[in-house]
Parts: structure tokens; sequence; C-alpha cells
């Protein structure tokens, strides 16, 4: 695999598999250095030698980790970094995420009920089983686990 490196030694980037040389040009270009690895740990170039370094975070979905560069303690190198909360975004994204699926769910809901809104006209006599599919696709909003809900089954008309 080939390993792109930026000016501190950090690993920014790994090619497992393509034109390794046109990825080494475009690195150079770009002011990084390529190497060649044969390891899957994590590294860092020192000195042009590549070092194993442990990464001292734990990971955790509502913390953003920035590597700023590494450091040798007792014979082994490890990250420094830093970390920002993230929680608030990721809970804006999860919203974000819950409400398209509300409209989307809410579009389909509307359209089925839409499929059968000639028989609450007054000249149509509406079976019994109509009523409850359609009283169940009203109530789905209201479901504890809207919008991750099933769809009532049409009745036979």
């Amino acid at each position: 695999m080939l390993k792109i490196f930026d000016n501190k030694g950090i690993c920014q980037q790994i090619l497992a598999i393509g034109n390794f040389e046109l990825a080494r040009q475009q690195a150079e270009r770009e002011g990084h250095i390529a190497f060649e690895s044969n390891n899957d740990a994590h590294e860092v170039l020192v000195d042009g030698v590549l070092h194993e370094v442990q990464s001292p975070w734990i990971n955790d979905v509502n913390k953003e980790v920035t590597i700023t560069g590494h450091e040798l303690i007792d014979n082994v190198y490890h990250y420094t970094y830093t970390e920002r909360d993230i929680t608030d975004e990721n809970k804006a994204r999860e919203a974000e995420i819950l409400s398209v699926q509300e409209a989307d769910k809410r579009e389909k809901r509307n359209a089925l009920l839409a499929e059968t809104d000639f028989y609450a006209l007054s000249d149509v006599t509406m079976p019994d089983a109509m009523k409850t599919y359609r009283q169940a696709l009203r109530d789905l909003p209201a479901h504890e686990d809207w919008p991750d809900v099933e769809f009532p089954e049409k009745p036979e008309e």
C-alpha cells in the first residue's frame, strides 16, 4: 500500500490499489511524501523512517479528533491531537434526518389516503375494512415508533 504523509509526518491518505507512481507524483506536487508500506498499523514518518504510532484517544462519535502531530514517549510514538465536542451537531443532523424521514412517510401516507378518498364521498358506502384502513393511516403519525412504522395493508375493494 502507498501512504501519503504531510510535512509533520502524519499519514493523510492510504492507497491499497491503483497506480502508485501517479499517486506518488501527485503527492509530491502537493508537498507531501509518499512511502510504500505493508504495515496495516498507523504509522508516522520521522526523518525518512516509518514508525508505528499509537492513538491515545478513545473513539467517540460525539468527539471530532484532529491529529496535530506526534511525540516519542518511552520509545513509542503517540499522536498528539485536539478534540472537539460535536454532540450538538450530531443531534442536529439526526433531527434533520428524522424530519426528512417523517416528511417522506407523511407524503406516502397522504398518497395512500388520497387513493381511497372517493370512498368518503356522500354517495358512496365505505366498507368497514376501508374505514379501518383509512383510520390506521391517519393514526400512523401518533405511533410511538413514527416514522419507523409499517403501513397497513389496503383491503380488497
